[in-house]
């Protein structure tokens, strides 16, 4: 059941992986959306969609009563952890590059999604 429940936030984070690791993908195409920051704007809604992703998860599962009810907690934690680490990571690829404000847009993501979540989760009450 846990795993079921998890499933849509590993796979978010397989989709952020590829796109924050992959040597495809070093910057976005031209166009009107290719504006200073929007780096940090995809950074921001990913890891906002992400944490949105885990607070729903581990809300809905019954497995461990303990992330069900802290699961804000856990899933700020988780998603701010994954993004520092992939910033990390990015240090030693050969075209990629470790950005804090990518970090910090991470974690203000990660908030963001927590709150979308609870904020929703009361609208439907």
């Amino acid at each position: 059941m846990f795993l079921k429940k998890m499933a849509p936030a590993f796979y978010w984070a397989v989709v952020i992986l590829v796109l924050t690791l992959s040597p495809w993908f070093p910057s976005l195409p031209s166009g009107p959306w290719n504006f200073s920051g929007i780096d940090l704007v995809a950074h921001f809604v990913f890891f906002g969609i992400q944490a949105f992703l885990l607070c729903r998860g581990f809300d809905l599962q019954n497995t461990y009563p303990t992330y069900q009810k802290y699961y804000g907690s856990f899933s700020m934690t988780y998603t701010s952890l994954f993004g520092i680490f992939i910033e990390i990571l990015q240090y030693y690829h050969p075209t990629r590059y470790f950005e804090f404000f990518d970090m910090l847009a991470d974690i203000l993501g990660s908030i963001l999604g927590f709150a979308a979540y609870r904020l929703l989760k009361q609208l439907i009450k």
